[in-house]
């Protein structure tokens, strides 16, 4: 019936299965439910704005997707505060481009 550190309290578990709840309760208890759905419909309705809104960078936000610890919308917020930037990363690349590539580090690019 019951894991962890409620094992412990079965016997009061068992007994607030037995109580009573008030109207009062049950009108918080509904209000509760009722905001917790909407939160749920809010969520994913914002998910799947921001599926659609990835769809023209659709290869690089499922390639960040590959990160550990990165889900979609992690690699959309990354996408949206990275912006596109490979051209800044092209710049700071080139000096070492010519058969340095132990020499490849990351520098901050002068704004143009």
């Amino acid at each position: 019936m019951a894991l962890g550190r409620l094992r412990k309290k079965q016997s009061e578990l068992r007994l607030s299965l037995d109580g009573q709840l008030s109207d009062r309760h049950r009108l918080l208890l509904k209000t509760i439910k009722g905001h917790v759905e909407w939160l749920h419909i809010t969520i994913a309705d914002t998910i799947a704005q921001v599926v659609a809104a990835m769809k023209p960078y659709l290869t690089q936000w499922k390639l960040l997707q590959t990160i550990p610890g990165v889900n979609e919308i992690s690699a959309a917020m990354l996408l949206t505060e990275i912006g596109n930037c490979h051209e800044c990363i092209w710049q700071a690349v080139k000096e070492y481009a010519h058969g340095q590539a132990y020499a490849l580090a990351i520098t901050k690019v002068q704004e143009k």
